[in-house]
């Protein structure tokens, strides 16, 4: 199912929406697999970067090493 939204789409009309709905699915996906809940993992990070997240330490964010009191 994945795979024939992402066709779609890149076929919808403007290729920069196509590449940040890659970017998205991309991030979901990657959530998913790494077992952590897909729309909080965005959040939490969205919400760090805001509150001055060191910049050192971005790699706490990503979804493999992520944890919901990051």
């Amino acid at each position: 199912m994945m795979a024939l939204d992402r066709k779609n789409a890149l076929s919808a009309g403007q290729d920069e929406g196509g590449i940040a709905w890659g970017r998205n699915a991309s991030l979901i996906e990657t959530c998913k697999i790494n077992g952590v809940e897909p729309l909080a993992c965005p959040k939490a990070t969205l919400t760090a970067i805001a509150n001055d997240h060191p910049q050192g330490r971005l790699g706490d964010l990503l979804p493999w090493s992520f944890s919901p009191s990051s």
